[in-house]
């Protein structure tokens, strides 16, 4: 994996609650990154919203149900608990894919 996203990844995660499992455990916004097909939501956790988890948009990496419909609206605040998945060092995402074990309205 290249220094530059090793090092955002590692940014992002220190700042971030976990699980007893190892899951991140936070609060957050959702909000839906323009210009993407299929529709990518991400969720911008609220103790680093310099970068989100994606959510959606990422059929190769995320279930197709990852995120339910009724949670697919900017600004919305949730709680939410997940993994972040692993993703090869040639991949160009906008942001790194989360599995969501959780999701709940704020």
């Amino acid at each position: 994996m290249p220094k530059i996203k090793l090092l955002a990844i590692a940014l992002i995660l220190t700042s971030c609650i976990f699980s007893d499992d190892g899951d991140i455990l936070e609060k957050g916004i959702i909000n839906k990154l323009e210009g993407f097909e299929p529709d990518i939501y991400i969720i911008e956790p609220d103790t680093n919203q310099a970068m989100g988890f994606a959510v959606t948009g990422m059929p190769d990496h995320l279930p197709n149900d990852n995120l339910p419909d009724e949670f697919k609206e900017d600004s919305l605040r949730v709680h939410f608990e997940g993994e972040i998945v692993e993703v090869s060092d040639q991949e160009r995402l906008p942001a790194p894919p989360m599995i969501l074990h959780e999701i709940r309205k704020e």
